[in-house]
């Protein structure tokens, strides 16, 4: 499993032990399957690379379902649903109210070209939310766009001072916005029977509660 440090998602602890909402579900599929995992520290970068390569299995880290990613890897079924947020001092919900602004967003995140129409130049990509969050709190981003949970879990770390976080209102020009991103396991191309195997264990999971218990 390429684990993909993104925490509450995914991280690993340092024990190298896979830790997270995401690793968690894994290593409860994993025990159903009565495999054994081997969680491979990975950036954002390269996660789904890792899988595409066949460098690793699956891939956790909060990815969401897009059809991008469905040409290049086998998407697992929903794991859970993450509501895109607004990260501002002034706590918007509207992005009408922040996009005559400089926004940060992170790549590879599935409002991204969306925001790209709308903001040009004045959207700012980062590899990582810990970067965006900075560059947020330093005040050399007027706003910022991310999953809800990432930002409450920053806060109850102490980050994110003075940033407000609110689940963004529908905005009919962001996919994002008025569907929540439905959070996945990539799954390489080729390996259409682990894809069956996953989907078959998340099944399971999702009607014994399970996950949910998780979540919480």
């Amino acid at each position: 499993i390429a684990a993909v440090t993104y925490a509450p998602y995914s991280y690993i602890d340092t024990d190298g032990q896979m830790q997270g909402v995401d690793g968690a579900i894994a290593a409860e599929i994993a025990k159903l399957a009565c495999l054994e995992v081997k969680a491979v520290p990975s950036d954002a970068a390269s996660g789904i690379q890792s899988v595409i390569a066949g460098k690793a299995d699956i891939s956790t880290g909060a990815w969401y379902r897009t059809a991008e990613r469905a040409r290049v890897v086998l998407l697992s079924a929903p794991l859970y649903l993450d509501q895109m947020a607004i990260y501002s001092k002034d706590g918007h919900t509207k992005f009408s109210d922040i996009e005559s602004g400089m926004v940060g967003s992170v790549q590879g995140n599935l409002w991204v070209n969306d925001l790209r129409e709308i903001l040009g130049e004045n959207l700012k990509l980062y590899p990582d939310s810990v970067a965006m969050q900075q560059d947020l709190v330093a005040g050399r981003l007027d706003a910022a766009v991310d999953g809800n949970s990432i930002g409450v879990v920053a806060q109850a770390q102490g980050g994110l001072e003075g940033v407000q976080i609110k689940v963004i209102e529908p905005d009919e020009r962001i996919g994002a916005s008025q569907e929540a991103g439905q959070g996945t396991f990539p799954i390489n191309k080729d390996n259409a029977e682990m894809l069956a195997g996953v989907d078959a264990a998340i099944k399971q999971l999702h009607e014994t509660g399970k996950i949910a218990e998780i979540l919480a």
